[in-house]
C-alpha cells in the first residue's frame, strides 16, 4: 500500500490515413503496438474515432484515427522516451505531428 510512484497515462493518437487519404499500413500499427508492449509491459488500444481540428485559414480538418493508452511511472526517462518516441513516429508515419498527451493517474 506503500507506493509513492507517481503514474501517468499516456495517448498516443495516430492516424489511420496518410495525407494524401490513402490507409495507413497495418503493419505500422503492429509495429508501435509491440514497441509499446516490450517498453511499458502493455498497452491499450483505442477504437478508431474522429478527429477535427481547424487549420490557419480556419478551415475545418477531419480525419480517423486510433491509438493506444498505456499506463507508465512517470519519470525523467519515461518523458525522454516519449519525446524521441514521438520524432520516431512522425517519421514511421509520415506525419508533421503525432500527438501524445500524459497526465496523472491514481491507479486503484
Amino acid at each position: 500500500m506503500n507506493s509513492t510512484n507517481v503514474k501517468i497515462s499516456i495517448r498516443i493518437i495516430l492516424p489511420l490515413l496518410y495525407n494524401d487519404k490513402t490507409r495507413i499500413e497495418r503493419s505500422l500499427f503492429i509495429k508501435t503496438k509491440e514497441e509499446l508492449h516490450d517498453t511499458f509491459g502493455g498497452k491499450t488500444e483505442l477504437v478508431p474515432t474522429t478527429g477535427s481540428w481547424k487549420d490557419e485559414k480556419g478551415r475545418l480538418n477531419e480525419e480517423p484515427s486510433a491509438g493506444f493508452e498505456v499506463i507508465a511511472d512517470k519519470t525523467n526517462e519515461t518523458v525522454k522516451f516519449l519525446k524521441n518516441y514521438k520524432k520516431k513516429l512522425k517519421t514511421r508515419f509520415k506525419q508533421d505531428d503525432i500527438m501524445i498527451t500524459y497526465y496523472p493517474v491514481n491507479v486503484i
